[in-house]
């Protein structure tokens, strides 16, 4: 119970009880729960060693706790748990295979496995013994287990390699990560030029013929350019590539071997080894595509700017382009009217074009956009807008708040600010907003002894242009 202090008289005295109150209650689990609980039996959840009769708090999450029988289950989803207790030490007192760390419980103490136990999982299996595919405990004689399979020492290995980093390979046979400090050991990959290998899938790199692995020669099947002496070429033979002949996402192992001189990891399409029919697609090195200054063969060697006397070279303004990303200027004007004489040719960028600087861009300035609040993705420089009032081309010249009127300016459009008609597209200001074109009608008669004919001429804007265009119509009407 807590004492409460007296010298400072009994306002104080409830101040200090309240606040102890409170941080009782505001306590994290965490800290309740190492106060209150005793330590428990293996596979429960805890938060130290101290919570454990085991004395180690360290299994989990996922599915590393245990049944009865010492098999693998999932821990509990209790949400206040990220860790469990382990099992027990060998000698320690148990219940069932599932409380021993190791081996198995046998009156009542977790004691070593012997050969020929019945195993659920490898770590019941002590010392050289390993849980064999028939659930046994058994010692594999020297040179026996095949890559990947589970080992106690390394003379059990084809490999003579039994150990805890595990390189993982996917069901292509194509290598993707190693896992390091796993369990159980496991036996190694074999080498090239060790014996002992069924298919290509027992080897680290290389292929696999009369029980070697080995490195494939030009013409050999193969899934990866490691699978060779030289390369894998997308239709799955090895060969060998010629210099500076290498296009974009062609295999390569070295920048020389690429019209572009770089040599980089990609993505690529291959016929599986295992299923000819099936396309594997995989990580591996391939040519980059050429970039400005770069060598080149065709246009299409190019990722921006077109291949000029064997270099990729961007196209200046004025000079012809098919698209935008072969102009300096990032834009080639491909919406012009046909009789338009920038038709097909590299023009000043319009409004929100990336930019490079300043000479490209139609409003003569190429800046960051503000991005205000928040992640914006990297700066990316783009060409400024024309603001109202200032000469334009297209309306992609103007601000979002304008077009291009039929003088060539940037105005407003409808239900924006203005302050005089001349400010608005549609030439009608109203109240300080831009409102919609006035329509103006006039009408005129003629009258005749049989029938009268009237003629409406009518100003209208064209929606598209923002010009203005009259049109007449006439319209007989019985007397």
């Amino acid at each position: 119970m807590w004492s409460l202090p007296k010298a400072n008289g009994p306002k104080f005295a409830i101040a200090v009880l309240a606040s102890l109150l409170l941080a009782s209650v505001v306590a994290s689990p965490t800290d309740r729960a190492a106060v209150a609980r005793s330590p428990q039996p293996p596979n429960n959840g805890c938060y130290s060693n101290s919570e454990c009769l085991s004395g180690l708090c360290d299994v989990g999450p996922g599915s590393s706790c245990t049944n009865p029988d010492g098999s693998y289950t999932e821990c509990s989803s209790d949400p206040r748990y990220n860790t469990f207790c382990s099992g027990y030490a060998l000698g320690q007192t148990c219940t069932n295979n599932g409380d021993c760390r190791e081996g198995f419980c046998r009156s009542g103490k977790c004691t070593s496995s012997k050969a020929g136990d019945l195993c659920s999982e490898q770590y019941q299996c002590t010392g050289l013994l390993i849980c064999s595919t028939d659930k046994k405990c058994s010692t594999p004689k020297n040179s026996t287990v095949y890559p990947d399979g589970i080992c106690s020492a390394n003379a059990q290995c084809k490999s003579g390699r039994c150990t805890a980093d595990r390189l993982y390979k996917d069901d292509d046979g194509i290598n993707q990560f190693t896992l390091y400090g796993r369990t159980p050991l496991r036996c190694d990959y074999l080498n090239r030029g060790q014996s002992g290998c069924r298919t290509f899938h027992d080897c680290k790199t290389g292929l696999c013929e009369d029980g070697k692995c080995r490195a494939g020669k030009d013409g050999d099947s193969c899934i990866m350019n490691y699978n060779c002496e030289h390369a894998c070429g997308k239709n799955g033979s090895c060969f060998t590539p010629a210099a500076n002949s290498g296009r974009q996402n062609e295999p390569c192992i070295k920048g020389d071997q690429c019209i572009s001189g770089r040599c980089s990891r990609g993505y690529i399409d291959r016929p599986s080894l295992d299923r000819p029919n099936h396309s594997v697609q995989a990580v591996d090195t391939v040519c980059e595509v050429s970039q400005v200054g770069d060598h080149c063969q065709v246009n299409g060697d190019c990722e921006v700017g077109l291949c000029r006397s064997g270099v990729c070279l961007l196209v200046k303004t004025g000079d012809k382009c098919s698209a935008s990303t072969q102009c300096a200027s990032k834009q080639c004007d491909t919406s012009s009217s046909a009789g338009s004489s920038t038709r097909g040719t590299c023009v000043l960028a319009n409004a929100g074009t990336e930019c490079d600087n300043d000479q490209y861009c139609y409003s003569g300035r190429c800046v960051e956009p503000f991005c205000g609040y928040g992640y914006c993705g990297p700066p990316i420089d783009r060409c400024t807008s024309i603001t109202p009032g200032g000469t334009c081309r297209t309306s992609g010249d103007c601000d979002g708040l304008s077009g291009c009127s039929a003088e060539k300016k940037c105005r407003h459009k409808k239900s924006y600010s203005c302050k005089a008609d001349i400010d608005c597209l549609s030439k009608n200001c109203v109240k300080g907003t831009c409102a919609a074109a006035v329509v103006k009608t006039t009408t005129s008669s003629m009258r005749s002894s049989s029938r009268t004919s009237t003629t409406r001429s009518t100003t209208l804007v064209n929606p598209t242009t923002h010009t203005y265009q009259s049109s007449s119509t006439t319209k007989p009407t019985s007397i």
